[in-house]
């Protein structure tokens, strides 16, 4: 029996899925839990449909990612923070303060996971950050630290 997943079910599949199974599966498990619905030609008809508008609209990221990262190549970022005699920062430069800082530059919203960063900066230096846009698509960014006077 085809049928549509309706929600994410483990070892089956995820949302909006067209999967064949077995009646009773569909009959004893999923349908009374609301997890999937026969598949009917009008539905299968919505269902490309809205298949094609996922993949449009991936395109779309995809070719914005794109350009976004091609903003980014070679792109400096310079932090001036308080420092001991050592080199050592006051307080460290994490993800967040990073991606406020690309966002002043860029005019563009960035969420503080797409900085790739192993461990908060604690000591002034160049260090080479990398921003991953998509799964695709990412860029290395260059930020400087230096000692605020």
């Amino acid at each position: 029996m085809q049928i549509v997943l309706t929600k994410d079910v483990p070892n089956l599949g995820k949302k909006g899925e067209v999967k064949n199974v077995k009646n009773g599966y569909f009959r004893n498990f999923l349908a009374p839990r609301a997890k999937a619905v026969r598949v009917t030609p009008k539905l299968m008809q919505q269902i490309l449909e809205q298949q094609k508008q996922r993949e449009k609209r991936r395109e779309d990221m995809l070719a914005k990612a794109e350009e976004l990262a091609e903003r980014l190549q070679g792109m400096t970022i310079t932090f001036s923070q308080k420092a001991t005699p050592k080199g050592k920062l006051y307080a460290a430069i994490n993800e967040k303060s990073i991606q406020a800082e690309l966002e002043k530059h860029l005019e563009f919203d960035l969420d503080a996971h797409m900085v790739q960063l192993d461990g908060p900066i604690k000591e002034i230096g160049e260090f080479e950050v990398t921003i991953k846009l998509t799964e695709a698509v990412s860029a290395p960014v260059k930020v400087v630290v230096q000692k605020a006077e």
